[in-house]
């Protein structure tokens, strides 16, 4: 078994959506012969999404280091709560580059240090955002030349968020991250659209970008759906599962849905629209009129919002109408494809639109800035149905996302970069 470090801040116990392609990877590359050993961020109390049941998918003898960010963190964590909630966002800009976890640095090199100077690694996996685990790692590659395997699970100054707080500190940003490009062996980006951004910004990630888009666990949502309550047929159960932003069109569905309400007032007993996570959406549905329908539970751990999915007659996927948010592909849809329900989508043409396309299923597709109240009606009467028998999504595209098969796809690069046999299979687009 050879030893891969793992460089992750964010990491169980810690929740949310950042740490499952992380936590697959580490899951399944034991089978493939990596045995991770994984540099964490010590669990915070005040960190918003804490999911101690994602601590079971390690695998036995898995090593976590946990590094706590340091004084300098807590210092600036002080004049961060002194300042009024609005002005953070900028103080984080201003002070912390490339981003807030940037004082978590220094502790977690001299750890990295000591446990190279213990054991020989065969590679170094980094993953982004936080862009300081990417920093972290190339200080690492340039001490010791181990081979570098750097993951964006995100674009970094490609990302539609991306708001530097001067020019001076857009340089800065810009050179970082083309060090990293330039230096790390293999770079992974999660959608096609990144994929090709990267190639055009940034020369150096030609001929050595891989991509690899988030998945779900396969045999993990079997285990629960054997176990999940089928859904009930007195009712519609629409349910959506993570975070919502400003932007994500959450208001615009829930006009949609009271139009249909008042075009269709018997459905009102039926309907019930179920918003899982950091969502906030229950003023608006009070606003519209329509609070009898929807219901916000907030964060729950993993396996229960799964369960909740199972128990749905359909998934919702909302995302920016933005016209560049048009590659951004949630790690959510992956999800919903591995439920298996049929899938309600307010999203812009681009990535995850084809996606759900080619995997076909009971899905209806709507234009996020104005959804089409009579198409939506249409589709909820149809759920709504007793006899409706939703039409499967394709089993050989939905397999390609199982993390397992990702993850054989991850150690073959290993493979390649350390010499060992089998690293040809991977193709580099």
């Amino acid at each position: 078994m050879k030893p891969l470090l793992v460089i992750a801040y964010f990491f169980p116990p810690l929740g949310g959506g950042g740490v499952q392609r992380t936590l697959g990877f580490v899951r399944h590359l034991p089978a493939f012969g990596y045995n991770p050993v994984v540099l964490a961020a010590a669990p915070s109390v005040a960190y918003w999404a804490m999911d101690e049941s994602l601590l079971h998918d390690l695998p036995p003898g898995v090593e976590v280091h946990r590094v706590a960010d340091g004084l300098w963190s807590k210092s600036v964590g002080v004049v961060r709560r002194a300042c009024p909630r609005a002005y953070r966002e900028r103080l984080d800009a201003w002070c912390l580059v490339p981003d807030r976890q940037a004082p978590w640095m220094a502790p977690a090199l001299r750890v990295a240090f000591g446990l190279l100077a213990s054991r020989r690694f065969s590679a170094v996996y980094s993953t982004g955002l936080p862009w300081t685990d990417h920093l972290v790692a190339e200080a690492l590659h340039l001490r010791r030349r181990l081979p570098w395997v750097a993951d964006f699970r995100d674009p970094w100054t490609q990302n539609q968020t991306y708001r530097p707080a001067s020019p001076l500190h857009d340089r800065l940003h810009r050179a970082l991250e083309a060090s990293v490009y330039a230096r790390a062996d293999r770079v992974v980006a999660n959608t096609r659209a990144n994929e090709l951004a990267l190639h055009r910004d940034f020369p150096a990630t030609r001929g050595k970008t891989l991509h690899l888009p988030n998945g779900f666990d396969a045999d993990r949502i079997a285990g629960l759906r054997a176990r999940a309550k089928a859904p009930r047929h007195d009712r519609v159960l629409i349910t959506y599962a993570g975070s919502l932003y400003s932007g994500y069109g959450a208001e615009a569905f829930l006009g949609a849905i009271a139009r249909v309400l008042a075009l269709a007032p018997e459905l009102r007993a039926k309907l019930r629209v179920r918003f899982i996570g950091k969502t906030a959406v229950c003023e608006v549905a009070r606003r519209l009129g329509i609070d009898d329908v929807v219901e916000e539970p907030g964060y729950v751990p993993r396996d229960e919002v799964d369960r909740r999915l199972l128990e749905g007659h359909a998934s919702l996927l909302l995302l920016p109408p933005h016209e560049g948010r048009s590659g951004w592909v949630p790690q959510k849809l992956y999800a919903y494809l591995g439920i298996g329900r049929p899938i309600l989508a307010l999203l812009p043409e681009g990535e995850a639109a084809e996606i759900l396309r080619e995997a076909g299923g009971e899905h209806l597709i709507l234009d996020p800035s104005d959804p089409d109240s009579e198409a939506l009606l249409r589709w909820l009467r149809r759920l709504a149905d007793p006899g409706f028998e939703p039409v499967p999504f394709r089993v050989e595209v939905v397999k390609r996302y199982d993390r397992q098969a990702l993850t054989r796809r991850l150690a073959a690069t290993f493979d390649e970069l350390t010499g060992s046999e089998g690293g040809a299979a991977v193709r580099l687009e």
